[in-house]
């Protein structure tokens, strides 16, 4: 039985969840039972991957809920069906900030999904507090060279777990999920001077 707060580990990819919501059936992942990790050590020393969704999955059938805390992509099963994102965003990536490591590519997550996110075959890495104020001053500088001019926003979705991407500073790469390039989506929309 899992019980809320446990950690599993899959023995075959590393993928490692917690429970939020426990139940009979432990959880599936590369078509084995997902190891309970009962060794504080072994808690202590998991990597902390900062490519982590946090993405919430939930049984449809029984209502099993767990958090991705390390997330190697590979789907998994409770109740011997898929588990399916779910629309919780306490715990989530909705609105996280990452920036690739090798071309400075910044981008916002605006829908929740599931899997690693890369760019220029690196890992993209959250942003922290400073970096994030000093960007947001950079982007409204230059708006307010646009004045009453349309820009494009630059969106880009992934086919697989429909997570998506704001761009809000383009580098060279192009955004990776579930390891193919995220699908352009654009929106233009006009740009103020004076909030008008």
């Amino acid at each position: 039985m899992s019980v809320s707060g446990q950690v599993y580990r899959c023995n075959a990819c590393d993928q490692v969840v917690k429970v939020l919501n426990g139940s009979e059936v432990p959880p599936m992942c590369c078509e084995s039972e997902m190891e309970l990790i009962t060794d504080k050590k072994q808690l202590k020393n998991l990597p902390d991957d900062k490519n982590v969704c946090g993405a919430v999955l939930q049984c449809q059938k029984c209502g099993f809920k767990v958090i991705m805390t390390i997330d190697s992509g590979t789907g998994i099963t409770h109740c011997t069906e898929d588990m399916k994102v779910t629309a919780d965003r306490t715990a989530g990536e909705w609105d996280h900030i990452y920036r690739c490591t090798s071309c400075g590519q910044v981008i916002r997550i605006t829908k929740e999904g599931c899997g690693p996110l890369r760019c220029c075959d690196e890992d993209i890495c959250v942003m922290d507090v400073p970096e994030v104020e000093d960007l947001k001053e950079q982007i409204r500088i230059e708006l307010e060279k646009v004045h009453d001019k349309p820009y494009e926003d630059q969106y880009v979705i992934c086919t697989e777990c429909e997570r998506e991407v704001k761009i809000i500073k383009k580098g060279e790469g192009k955004v990776i999920c579930h390891d193919k390039p995220m699908d352009k989506r654009d929106r233009i929309r006009y740009y103020f001077q004076g909030g008008g």
